[in-house]
């Protein structure tokens, strides 16, 4: 376990900038994540897939960022965070809200913008744009995306190198891809379910919600991360996958 009492204890924050409620395809609500980051003393960011009213329900004893895990049209998920909730409302009501696409079958959750639309208008709002484990299984692979598209990898913050749902390999391969793109990296542990909440965190020294996401804009951002073992990683994706099967 992640000793978060201690590293909070030699000034570092401690964040878990992604995980899900049953706002989207988590198993918990967003009260039993915000009450269980208390307790085991991490901040936390719930990123709902196109949502942001759990985090919105965040209080101010818990420190998180404004954030929601959104859809492009080309299958893409990417990570925004912001530093007030009012940024983050003018932007979803004014560019998701409407944007939504009604699925059948699997939810991919995806929206009607496409990956450029998206980063730039996340960008109109000074948002920190990161993209959520890019070596994740087909149609995602977003590592692939911007290999073809080099020119909009340029225009993100960061890429998620650590995210716990991934398997030891895939984080590997993250990591080294943000590398090469000379990005900036960022951990979440992609909790679909309670138990593996805080498993996966990024930490930086920062005393403000402006501060940590310019720390990690500027690179000097700290990942830490619990090996998720392949079983439990196996039970989480039949989760997911159960949760997002929608026949009509």
């Amino acid at each position: 376990m992640i000793d978060t009492r201690q590293l909070a204890k030699n000034g570092i924050r401690l964040l878990d900038m992604h995980s899900h409620t049953k706002l989207s395809d988590g198993s918990q609500t967003f009260q039993e994540s915000i009450n269980f980051a208390k307790k085991k003393g991490f901040g936390l960011c719930i990123t709902d897939h196109n949502e942001i009213k759990g985090s919105l329900q965040i209080p101010k004893d818990l420190f998180t960022l404004y954030s929601s895990e959104i859809t492009s049209s080309d299958y893409l998920d990417l990570l925004l965070y912001f530093s007030s909730q009012k940024s983050i409302s003018e932007f979803y009501n004014k560019y998701i809200i409407n944007n939504r696409i009604k699925e059948f079958g699997f939810k991919f959750y995806r929206t009607k913008l496409s990956t450029l639309e998206l980063i730039e208008h996340a960008k109109d709002f000074n948002a920190l744009t990161i993209v959520a484990h890019p070596y994740a299984p087909y149609p995602k692979k977003s590592f692939n995306f911007f290999n073809k598209n080099k020119n909009l990898i340029k225009k993100v913050d960061g890429v998620e190198g650590l995210n716990g749902m991934m398997s030891y390999k895939s984080n590997k391969l993250a990591l080294f891809w943000a590398k090469e793109n000379n990005l900036p990296i960022t951990a979440g542990s992609d909790a679909h379910t309670l138990k593996y909440a805080g498993s996966t965190l990024t930490a930086c020294y920062a005393n403000s919600k402006e501060e940590f996401i310019e720390q990690i804009r500027k690179g000097k951002s700290m990942v830490y991360s619990e090996q998720i073992n392949s079983f439990d990683r196996h039970l989480q994706s039949a989760h997911i996958l159960l949760k997002n099967i929608k026949l009509f």
